[in-house]
């Protein structure tokens, strides 16, 4: 019951104080009109509002008799724009100007969605712009806009066969099957490789013989069934979009049989597999197979277990020497060798020795200076065009104590025998035990504790030499 209906049943005496079931009624009619109070009443269905609150902490569902629902008003989609429920064109409208409540200051006026100073018009002439966007006229037929002015059009086809004059007319036409570049008739070819029943030719014409399988192109649509043909075919298409095969990997399909290219000539190979089952040649006696399909100098030639010395290149000069750059982890220089065949054209070393080929020994990794000192000399070994481009280190420390060469050198102390760019020489009282006053080394830390990114070993060829 609402208050207007307790109200008016009060006025009229229908409601009593003197009776104890009226009340009752009184009082549930009481809560009843509480309870009518608190009620909220939705203002949804208010004149162009939608998408917004409700007034009671709802949101009203948006529903437009026609057009959309934009921030809450609703929008005809007939209109330029809509700002706020009301019709507007966002590139001219100076409280709009390029989106919605962007008004332009007093005295600006919007163009092209941008607020500026007034514009005014100039129209000195007949046609043309204005300056402000607009046109102070057009030009009759005939006529073109000069410095606007409207003056005659003349007609300009002078060395044209084709193509516009000018002034709105045609210099000429093309006969059939030509067509006309920068006002020139030239023949056309036509063209319809790779392209289906129907297609343009370029020459205005359409393609109408490429239907698989023998059907026919009528109208730009292919007719007639199409009978697969795999005959005398191991792979490719079938020519009904099927395929008469597979080719087994390495292999290509190539005229419908399946092909291997050998890619010795392609990669510069001597050597090796060509990829297709053969072979790209064999190398000459004494040679090896290398990596990358050359022949190399066999590893127990050569010194280093991956067929190339950075150092000591000189196999005439330097035959029981080599510089063999490599990596490894950090380790005692003097490891038990695996045998795996490692370097820098290979893979990491697992102890240091293993750089070294079959046949040959990690320099002075007995201890004995005469290990290096009987096959080059202090000079060959500081100097980086002989001995190497980065470090190359032996098997022992240089001493063991100042002017101490107790033999054999151990695997200790702070600094190892070294050849090549990088090592250190100077006057120091531990450079006595391989060259007298000449011996480099390297500061790497304890010969039993020494690792490589980029440098390398000195290798001697077997036996090694045992005394100075």
């Amino acid at each position: 019951m609402t208050r207007a209906t307790v109200l008016l049943m009060l006025s009229m005496g229908c409601i009593g104080d003197d009776d104890d079931d009226d009340g009752r009624e009184s009082e549930s009619e009481a809560e009843a009109e509480s309870e009518s109070e608190n009620e909220c009443i939705s203002d949804c269905a208010m004149a162009a509002r939608c998408g917004d609150d409700d007034g009671c902490g709802g949101h009203c569902d948006g529903a437009c008799m026609a057009g959309f629902c934009q921030r809450g008003y609703c929008c005809d989609p007939a209109w330029p724009s809509c700002c706020e429920g009301a019709a507007t064109t966002l590139s001219t409208d100076t409280a709009n100007c390029g989106s919605c409540g962007f008004a332009c200051e007093a005295g600006d006026e919007c163009r092209v969605g941008l607020c500026g100073a007034t514009c005014a018009p100039s129209c000195a002439g007949d046609c043309g712009d204005d300056g402000c966007g607009g046109s102070c006229g057009s030009c009759d037929e005939g006529s073109v806009c000069i410095d606007r002015s409207c003056a005659a059009c003349v007609p300009v086809c002078t060395g044209i066969s084709c193509g516009s004059d000018g002034c709105g007319g045609s210099c000429g036409d093309c006969a059939a099957g030509e067509t006309c570049t920068l006002g020139a008739c030239s023949a056309c070819t036509p063209s319809c490789v790779g392209r289906l029943c129907g297609d343009d030719d370029d020459c205005g014409g359409t393609c109408d013989g490429a239907c698989p399988g023998g059907g026919v192109c009528a109208a730009g649509a292919c007719s007639g069934a199409c009978a697969p043909d795999c005959a005398g075919k191991a792979c490719g298409n079938d020519g009904c979009g099927g395929s008469c095969g597979s080719c087994a990997e390495g292999f290509d399909c190539q005229a419908g049989m399946c092909a291997c290219t050998p890619w010795c000539s392609v990669l510069g190979r001597q050597c090796g597999s060509d990829d297709c089952g053969g072979s790209c040649g064999a190398c000459d006696e004494g040679d090896v197979c290398g990596g990358l399909g050359t022949c190399v100098l066999a590893p127990e030639i050569v010194g280093c277990s991956d067929s190339t010395r950075e150092g000591f290149a000189n196999l005439d000069v330097y035959a029981e020497i080599a510089s063999c750059q490599a990596a490894w982890a950090a380790q005692s220089m003097r490891a038990t060798r695996t045998g795996a065949a490692c370097g820098n054209n290979l893979a990491a070393c697992p102890v240091p020795e293993d750089a070294c080929a079959g046949g040959w020994h990690l320099c002075m990794k007995n201890g004995w200076p005469g290990d290096l000192a009987d096959r080059i000399s202090g000079d060959d070994c500081t100097s980086p065009g002989v001995a190497g481009p980065v470090k190359f280190v032996g098997g022992s420390s240089i001493a063991v104590a100042a002017n101490n060469c107790t033999l054999p050198l151990p695997c200790n102390g702070n600094s190892e025998v070294c050849c090549g760019a990088g090592c250190y020489f100077g006057d120091n009282s531990w450079n006595d035990c391989v060259w007298p006053n000449q011996t480099a080394w390297v500061s790497w830390g304890d010969c039993n504790n020494v690792g490589s990114v980029s440098d390398g070993v000195l290798c001697c060829q077997d036996p090694p030499v045992v005394g100075y």
